[in-house]
């Protein structure tokens, strides 16, 4: 697996990147195979859905301090392929914008 990690940077509750900026592999090949997530802003819950991330089942939360980054989480190899929304932030964007990644094989 690859040691490469997509750094996702979360202020007023819109991570960046986002969508087709955030691509991750589940095989860690040409993309990244791992997350972390950094407050800028403001305290954050990060919540990480199941079926995306290794070892860590539904609605397995963590805060998240301003300013600081967490530690690198896993993407699961049998992740779904495409767009998809494998983690939340609360509180939610005002702007509704949903965290997204695309998962690529």
């Amino acid at each position: 697996m690859s040691k490469d990690i997509l750094a996702i940077m979360i202020a007023n509750s819109d991570p960046n990147p986002n969508g087709p900026r955030a691509v991750m592999s589940r095989t860690g090949t040409g993309y990244p195979d791992q997350a972390t997530f950094k407050a800028l802003d403001r305290d954050y819950t990060i919540t990480l859905h199941a079926g995306y991330w290794l070892n860590h089942p539904s609605g397995t939360s963590f805060p998240l301090p301003k300013g600081t980054t967490s530690s690198p989480y896993q993407l699961d190899p049998n992740a779904p392929l495409g767009a998809q929304g494998p983690y939340s932030i609360d509180p939610p964007s005002r702007e509704r914008v949903p965290p997204e990644i695309i998962i690529q094989p």
